[in-house]
C-alpha cells in the first residue's frame, strides 16, 4: 500500500514542480549522517509490519533495520493510539 501511494505522488510532483519529502529519505539521511548502519523502527503497527520502510531503508541507504516482535507492535501500536493521542503521557 505505501509502495502505491509513494509512486503515486510522483505525479503531483511533477504537475506541481515541488519535491517530495519523504520521511524515509529523512531518516535515512540522518542515519547516515551519524555513521549508523543499524537501527530500531518503533511506529504504528503498519509501519512497523510492512517491509516499505525497511526495504527502502536497506536499498538506498545500506541500513539494517529491527522490528520489534508482533506482539510488541500491538503494544506500541495501542500506546500510540490509546495513550499518545490521547494526551496520556508519563512524566
Amino acid at each position: 500500500m505505501h509502495q502505491h501511494n509513494a509512486q503515486s505522488c510522483q505525479p503531483l510532483a511533477e504537475r506541481t514542480g515541488l519535491p517530495l519529502l519523504h520521511i524515509v529519505d529523512v531518516a535515512g539521511n540522518a542515519i547516515t549522517e551519524q555513521r549508523l548502519n543499524k537501527v530500531g523502527l518503533l511506529g504504528t503497527k503498519f509501519v512497523m509490519g510492512e517491509q516499505f520502510h525497511r526495504e527502502r531503508l536497506r536499498e538506498r541507504y545500506g541500513i539494517d533495520v529491527i522490528a520489534p516482535s508482533e506482539e510488541e507492535q500491538s503494544l506500541v501500536h495501542r500506546i500510540i493510539y490509546e495513550e499518545l493521542c490521547g494526551g496520556k503521557t508519563k512524566t
